[in-house]
């Protein structure tokens, strides 16, 4: 029997990377990268990771970022005139 070479995969290397070519220009390659980093959510961990934050204080942010939101939301429809303004 014939010698049958076993073909390895390359070992993924750690972390984000973008494969580009001769013809791709740098900028393009940046912004593939740029959104791969947003996509997977790894800058939000980073900054989440820099310093504790108490629970209490986690649940009062996510109260406070609702209300801005309920605020925007009305505002925008007392603009448009589908409701009354109280």
């Amino acid at each position: 029997m014939a010698d049958v070479k076993k073909f390895k995969k390359p070992k993924d290397t750690f972390g984000m990377k973008v494969v580009i070519d001769d013809r791709m220009p740098f900028d393009k390659a940046l912004r593939i990268f740029k959104r791969k980093i947003d996509n997977s959510g790894l800058l939000r961990e980073v900054r989440e990771r820099q310093e504790y934050e108490k629970p209490s204080e986690t649940r009062k942010l996510a109260k406070n970022r609702a209300k801005k939101r309920w605020q925007k939301k009305m505002q925008q429809t007392i603009e448009a005139g589908k409701a009354k303004k109280y």
